[in-house]
């Protein structure tokens, strides 16, 4: 129903079943940060949460591999940004406003990444 409201905008994985930050070569520090929200997260502590996360990074370094190891050891779903830039005057601010109305309206959620997001990963789990 989500993905009809965003026409297309956004696709949602579900967690991968013993996929954990374990299975990340590298990236050390951000695996790091990512175990301990992970670990507030299952054990309920979301008030000393930050708001969220943002991982940018060229194409190819893994961020979508790193989010998707993370959203799994986190039991979060994943949602992804598809193409919303549009060669019609305000339309990719419609479908852009559209997209963060929906990451707004959800619980805790991961995603971005793709064609539409250029590069950015980000995690959301609180308001």
């Amino acid at each position: 129903m989500i993905e009809e409201f965003c026409q297309g905008l956004v696709r949602f994985k579900d967690p991968k079943p013993g996929v954990t930050l374990d299975a990340v070569a590298i990236h050390h520090a951000a695996k790091k940060k990512l175990r301990e929200l992970a670990w507030l997260i299952k054990n309920g502590k979301t008030d000393v949460l930050e708001r969220g996360i943002l991982v940018p990074g060229r194409v190819g370094v893994g961020k979508t591999f790193l989010i998707d190891c993370f959203a799994s050891e986190c039991a979060l779903p994943v949602m992804e940004v598809g193409e919303f830039r549009s060669k019609w005057v305000g339309d990719t601010e419609r479908q852009q406003m559209r997209i963060l109305m929906t990451i707004r309206a959800l619980g805790p959620v991961g995603g971005g990444g793709g064609r539409g997001g250029r590069g950015l990963w980000w995690a959301r789990w609180r308001r």
